[in-house]
């Protein structure tokens, strides 16, 4: 069985596309509840949704694709003005993406090499339909925006809700 859901919206961020595939469904009850062996799918995040994000945290920052799955980010920094810098994206508990400056793109005068963070944020999930996960393992960037891996496992899907 494979569902697609869009816009989905947890903590205040939108996940453009979510695109999951379901194996082993077995329907009990009259079909009024599933039980689900494994859940495979894609949670897809537009850059720009991922910009209005991180401003909902009061920063204003343009995302796009950087080199090696990292991630272009260019904002204002007090004192030096705009600034590009590649991040890394990892992640955490409760599907918690976190962008962490790895790398300045280009030569900026005052920075002597440091590489700042102040435009660093986490992107706290939550819980997402299903139950399922995010696997930074299994990331891609485009240029449309940031694509990752969701699973989950031994899920029971019923009228009222989902559960494991």
């Amino acid at each position: 069985v494979s569902m697609d859901a869009r816009g989905v919206v947890r903590n205040g961020i939108r996940v453009s596309d979510l695109h999951v595939d379901l194996t082993g469904v077995a329907p009990s009850d009259g079909f009024k509840e599933a039980r689900v062996d494994k859940l495979s799918g894609t949670a897809f995040f537009s850059w720009s949704d991922l910009q209005a994000a991180a401003a909902t945290q009061h920063l204003d920052v343009e995302l796009a694709e950087g080199p090696d799955n990292s991630i272009r980010v260019t904002g204002p920094i007090p004192g030096l003005g705009k600034v590009t810098l590649q991040s890394k994206l990892s992640l955490g508990p409760d599907n918690r993406l976190q962008l962490t400056a790895a790398k300045v793109e280009s030569p900026v005068p005052g920075l002597s090499g440091r590489i700042p963070k102040e435009l660093d944020f986490p992107l706290a999930l939550g819980s997402l339909p299903m139950n399922l996960t995010l696997q930074l393992n299994d990331l891609k960037t485009s240029a449309d925006g940031l694509r990752v891996k969701a699973l989950a496992d031994d899920v029971t899907i019923t009228s009222s809700g989902i559960s494991n």
